[in-house]
């Protein structure tokens, strides 16, 4: 993780009550978090040459959406950086917010007010993620990024709190980078549904979980995000010419709603 000054769910909340699902309203003692989390399970499965050296960048936000807002308020980024199959490095935040958080995003996530009351402000969360990636790229290469829904969801987010807090010198980094949909690229070269959730897919791919993996915590959806990505590529080798993932530009653009 890169030093600044975000702050992770991990530091930011080390005791207190967790709801363990939606449908499950049963409280349990939350277990203690740590302050750096531990190395990532590395995927191992060959790439195409063309992508063997390629950076991705797989985003995840938590954010609440609010009626007459034209935007969603952001609560938790978190950015993996991923290459050649592996984990490079990451970043992770969360984002204060003042007043109360829905019933229901407080079940889903385990993210209490009480937890954010300290947690950087939007601009300086917002520092954090983009600075991560500018510093992580390439010298004159773009950034691909990576997401499950992220053109109708993390990307319009995250352009909307940039243009908000005024910090414009980061929107080239969503507005003219390459962006790959997860979902859009598992219904392409998979053939799944049009609706088919994160966690759903990559167990039903029986993709590889952290021991302490939680859904909705964005770091781990960030993490299994670009796993998926990962296992896709493999397994478009076995489809047909018109789906088979050999380079970045049939990526995007199998990858593109």
């Amino acid at each position: 993780m890169i030093s600044g000054p975000g702050i992770s769910r991990a530091t930011a909340h080390s005791a207190g009550l967790r709801f363990k699902s939606m449908q499950s309203p049963t409280l349990i003692q939350q277990r203690p978090f740590r302050a750096e989390r531990p190395k990532a399970t590395n995927w191992h499965a060959p790439l195409p040459s063309a992508l063997a050296k390629q950076d991705f960048f797989a985003l995840d936000l938590e954010f609440i959406a609010k009626k007459g807002k034209k935007h969603a308020d952001i609560i938790e980024i978190a950015v993996v950086h991923f290459k050649n199959g592996k984990v490079v490095n990451h970043t992770e935040t969360l984002v204060r917010h003042h007043g109360s958080l829905p019933g229901g995003f407080i079940r889903l996530t385990g993210i209490s007010p009480e937890t954010l009351e300290t947690a950087p402000s939007l601009s300086q969360a917002l520092e954090q993620v983009c600075e991560f990636i500018r510093q992580s790229l390439p010298q004159g290469q773009k950034p691909v990024l990576v997401g499950h829904n992220v053109m109708f969801m993390d990307i319009p987010a995250m352009i909307a709190a940039l243009r908000e807090t005024g910090q414009r010198e980061y929107l080239p980094l969503f507005e003219s980078g390459n962006v790959i949909c997860t979902q859009t690229l598992a219904k392409n070269v998979l053939g799944t549904g049009d609706r088919r959730g994160l966690a759903n897919l990559t167990r039903d791919l029986q993709l590889p979980q952290e021991p302490a993996h939680q859904d909705h915590v964005a770091y781990f959806d960030a993490l299994q995000t670009g796993r998926l990505l990962y296992e896709i590529i493999r397994r478009s080798s076995f489809a047909h010419d018109a789906f088979r993932i050999e380079n970045l530009d049939t990526l995007v653009r199998l990858g593109r709603p």
